[in-house]
């Protein structure tokens, strides 16, 4: 994935919805320090687990900057 050698994985429905209610709470950034204002569709997250790219309207946002951190 960008940033990495590694590959992907999908994003459980669970931890999509718990990002969603962090998002809403303004308790999420992404990589560029800005907080979410809009749920997530889905994500990919690196095989490492560490980040996620968000999916938005069925498209998967591939930008550095987009990434959240999840740990």
């Amino acid at each position: 994935g960008p940033g990495t050698a590694g590959g992907w994985g999908g994003g459980a429905r669970g931890r999509i919805a718990a990002l969603n209610r962090e998002v809403g709470g303004g308790r999420v950034q992404n990589r560029a320090g800005q907080a979410g204002r809009d749920p997530i569709d889905g994500g990919l997250v690196r095989d490492d687990g560490k980040v996620l790219y968000p999916v938005r309207a069925n498209l998967p946002v591939l930008l550095i900057a987009e990434a959240i951190f999840l740990t």
